[in-house]
């Protein structure tokens, strides 16, 4: 270890000799638990990143097809074959000049630098030992990373026995279910026997030429699934089944999910431009009920003020790196000096903002802004000090406008195991307690508990070998400032769904709305 590495704090144990590397991480406070609970909970069998909905019956083809040809009961020789049928479909979007695939960047490569004929070895690696630069680095392939949890959990994809890691479709007869069997027929009598002979010829040979590719591509479109085709009805009828096939208790969420956003799209009156929007309208709204689909408007509410609570959080904690940054650099400084120095410049504003002297946090007006206006003044450009009592401002507007429902929202989320020691529903026993305190004292015990030493607690969790997600690093009392990083709200996974519905046809690709088939859907189940 050299004196560089000392003075700019890369190890806590020098005399150990191993280097702790600063990364940014994810979640700096520990805050999104909860909602991470009900975007599982209100949309399971999604995640964040299955991005096209064609892959769950092309998975149950190809396990299906798996177990009746090769038949051999090995993770290892199934991945085999998986790697390069996943990197056939990239090849085949790359020909198209399609987007949006798993694998294309690889695949274009690949595409591009041969000029007739093609060896799949060259995007998957196989035999060379990594996969390190290939078309998927993650040696169980786009289905291990990114599909596998979501087809397990929405009940079409299985571990053979007790083989974990070996994968079978799932095959069952319940009307009100969809089976991996269903949908592997359906995917099979979409693409026509002949192509699928292709297709399996290729994957097996591991050679290929652009004019198959020419023929593969008529019909392996992983980007939409052909309307009215029964392939089309069983993914719409998957999508709005059981959230989980597999349990005795049947919820729908997902499903009440669905329609809602279905019904905000048919309205002119929203103007949906992200995924935020329905989040933001639940908000809003705050509707409680005892119907299903009533209980789903509360959690999406539930969601987004889980987020206000954490995006307030912590952009008061890189406002407090800026803070700390400017006023010490890399030098250590003694901690209560940095809450004091702070509480005292935050109050200043406040008071600026509230054009007087405010005596406590409760005694806040929120004025002049709702809660989309503080966030958006988090999130935007301005300097650290506005952003920071923006931040102050979104967690007394949370506060003051849903301690009401905070019974209800309590019970709710403990009746279905989504409550947990981060929520804001556990933290705003804290607050109210203290709120009436003078706003100094507030101020204070805020930064120090759920700023400073949040934050510690939170990153000595995370560290990982060599890396550490610490933002500063406290000390006997002294403190002293490492890094910073960027953030913005977690993904409630609504744009996986809008994909899916552009997929299936349901929603305009172009614009927030419904197609006749999606008008004719929401009727149906309304």
């Amino acid at each position: 270890m050299n004196l560089t590495q000392f003075e700019k704090e890369k190890v806590f144990a020098p005399f150990l000799g191993s280097t702790l590397n600063s990364i940014n991480g994810l979640d700096q406070l520990g805050l999104n638990l909860t909602s991470e609970r009900i975007f599982d909970f209100l949309l399971p069998g999604l995640n964040n990143v299955t991005n096209r909905i064609r892959y769950y019956s092309f998975y149950c083809w190809f396990f299906e097809w798996y177990a009746d040809n090769i038949k051999i009961v090995s993770s290892k020789e199934q991945m085999k074959y998986l790697r390069r049928a996943e990197f056939l479909l990239a090849l085949i979007a790359a020909h198209k000049g399609q987007g949006g695939i798993p694998g294309i960047t690889k695949a274009n490569e690949v595409y591009h630098s041969c000029n007739k004929n093609i060896d799949l070895d060259l995007g998957t690696y196989e035999g060379q030992g990594s996969t390190e630069g290939s078309y998927w680095k993650n040696t169980r392939g786009v289905l291990g990373q990114y599909y596998i949890s979501s087809l397990k959990q929405i009940g079409i994809i299985n571990d053979q026995g007790d083989k974990e890691g070996v994968y079978v479709r799932t095959d069952f007869k319940n009307p009100d279910k969809v089976s991996g069997a269903e949908l592997a027929e359906a995917f099979k009598e979409n693409i026509g026997q002949e192509n699928l002979d292709l297709f399996i010829k290729i994957v097996k040979d591991k050679q290929l030429n652009k004019q198959q590719l020419e023929i593969l591509g008529g019909v392996f479109n992983m980007l939409e699934v052909p309307s009215g085709a029964s392939e089309n009805k069983l993914l719409i009828k998957l999508l709005l089944g059981p959230d989980k096939p597999g349990e005795i208790s049947k919820t729908f969420y997902r499903r009440s999910t669905i329609i809602n956003l279905l019904n905000l799209l048919q309205n002119p009156g929203n103007e949906l431009r992200n995924q935020y929007h329905m989040p933001f309208y639940a908000y809003d709204k705050k509707i409680i009920g005892e119907k299903e689909k009533d209980n789903a408007w509360t959690l999406w509410w539930l969601f987004m003020l889980e987020q206000y609570w954490s995006i307030s959080a912590t952009a008061i904690l890189k406002a407090v790196l800026h803070f700390l940054n400017n006023y010490s650099g890399s030098t250590w400084i003694d901690l209560e000096k940095i809450v004091e120095l702070l509480s005292e410049q935050i109050v200043e504003g406040i008071e600026a903002t509230e054009e007087g002297e405010i005596n406590n946090f409760k005694d806040l007006t929120s004025k002049p802004h709702d809660e989309r206006e503080f966030y958006e003044i988090i999130m935007g450009k301005g300097n650290q000090v506005v952003k920071l009592i923006a931040a102050i401002y979104l967690i007394h507007k949370i506060l003051d406008n849903n301690k009401e429902y905070f019974g209800d929202l309590i019970q709710l989320s403990k009746k279905h195991r989504l409550f947990t020691s981060s929520s804001f529903l556990k933290t705003s026993e804290s607050l109210i307690e203290m709120e009436e305190i003078p706003l100094i004292h507030f101020i204070q015990h805020f930064l120090r508990k759920y700023i400073f030493y949040r934050h510690h607690f939170i990153s000595l969790k995370k560290m990982n070998g060599s890396q550490s997600t610490a933002k500063f690093i406290i000390d006997e009392g002294r403190i002293r400032y490492i890094d910073t990083f960027n953030f913005d709200m977690t993904s409630p996974r609504i744009h996986n769904v809008y994909g899916f519905l552009e997929d299936l046809e349901v929603k305009n690709k172009e614009e927030f709305s419904l197609t006749e088939k999606g008008i004719s859907l929401l009727n149906t189940m309304s």
